[in-house]
């Protein structure tokens, strides 16, 4: 799992920016919350996440007129996770 859907799934879970900043500087796992939480684990909230993007309404980026799709922590006006769209 790389890092923005590991990033993704600790929100998922509940967990806020300095708990999710605090168990990653730990190198703490995020599979048992998962499991915990959702009874999933890290490959599956992986393939969930890559399914539903498709869903989310594409953004243009500013800089550089890419348009992408993606998970968003909109309080830090930035992606969480993101695709360009195809």
């Amino acid at each position: 799992m790389n890092f923005e859907i590991e990033e993704l799934a600790w929100r998922a879970c509940g967990l806020s920016d300095a708990e999710f900043e605090a168990k990653a500087k730990l190198g703490e796992d995020v599979e048992e919350l998962l499991c915990e939480t959702f009874g999933i684990g890290g490959d599956q909230f992986e393939q969930i996440v890559k399914a539903l993007v498709k869903f989310v309404p594409p953004r243009e980026s500013a800089l550089t007129n890419t348009k992408y799709q993606g998970f968003a922590d909109v309080e830090l006006n930035r992606y969480i996770y993101k695709e360009e769209m195809k």
